[in-house]
């Protein structure tokens, strides 16, 4: 059980090391770097100038599927150079090397369809600094400025996003290894008139020991508390448009859908007769 334990903490160590691996806040985050998502969000539903397209706004920012404005963005120099000029006024303390991952990544919001510029061409045909502000709805067909308001808003929104995912991140991490490290040393016969030995009436199987069913009881207790704890509202409108309490109930199904994952090795292993954890 031990060996188990260790082994558990060694492999989140080891993913935390690893560029864009492990749990969500061990490893990786939804917006790594935040200035560079937050850059493509201001301007990632701008109406485009593209032959063949009509100018209805793309897909927003959490969604992961292909944008339809992609092979758009791809060659759109206003749209590149819009944003090549944010990132590197905004990610000053983000390596070259990143943006440029990022770049070729999530310029055109979407892996399968390659942009044309490099991050560092696109920046080298920004000839002069822009004047003009990127303004919600209008076409962009200049190279803009990304407004400070609106640049601030998503990257506090990217920021407090990646803490809640940190925070599911570190409610599972507490649930597996209670689950894993808690030995069942208390063998105390069942309260039960000895159930725990003999079959329950109509084939409800045995009974718990006394150590088993308080087992039972805090586990019960953990899942309530950590899902049901730590959950607040992004201060500002929310970039997604949900209200107050849908953006709670959107956390309460993110994290319930995590830990159901967790607790789906326990529950196998539990099942069990003879397992490692029993």
């Amino acid at each position: 059980m031990r060996l188990l334990l260790a082994s558990l903490l060694s492999l989140l160590a080891a993913s935390a090391n690893a560029y864009k691996t492990g749990l969500m806040g061990y490893g990786q985050s939804w917006y790594d770097p935040p200035c560079a998502y937050a850059c493509r969000a201001v301007i990632g539903r701008a109406p485009l100038d593209c032959p063949s397209m009509d100018h209805h706004t793309g897909t927003s920012e959490h969604s992961h599927g292909g944008s339809p404005l992609a092979p758009c963005i791809a060659t759109n120099s206003d749209f590149l150079r819009t944003l090549a000029y944010c990132l590197s006024t905004r990610c000053g303390d983000v390596s070259a090397s990143t943006l440029e991952a990022y770049w070729a990544g999530q310029a055109t919001g979407d892996k399968t369809v390659s942009v044309e510029w490099t991050y560092g061409a696109a920046l080298a045909n920004v000839t002069a600094p822009p004047k003009r502000t990127y303004v919600a709805g209008n076409t962009l067909n200049y190279t803009a400025l990304v407004a400070d308001a609106d640049y601030q808003h998503q990257y506090d929104f990217n920021v407090f996003f990646d803490w809640e995912k940190a925070v599911q991140s570190t409610y599972v991490i507490v649930l597996i290894s209670i689950g894993v490290a808690t030995p069942a040393y208390l063998i105390y016969p069942s309260t039960f008139r000895g159930y725990n030995v003999r079959p329950l009436p109509y084939l409800l199987g045995n009974a718990p020991t006394t150590a088993q069913g308080l087992w039972i009881v805090m586990f019960v207790i953990l899942n309530i508390t950590l899902g049901t704890v730590s959950y607040k509202n992004f201060p500002y409108h929310h970039p997604w448009g949900f209200t107050k309490s849908a953006e709670l109930l959107a956390y309460v199904g993110y994290r319930t859908g995590h830990i159901s994952f967790a607790l789906l090795p326990l529950t196998v292993l539990f099942s069990s007769g003879n397992n490692i954890l029993l």
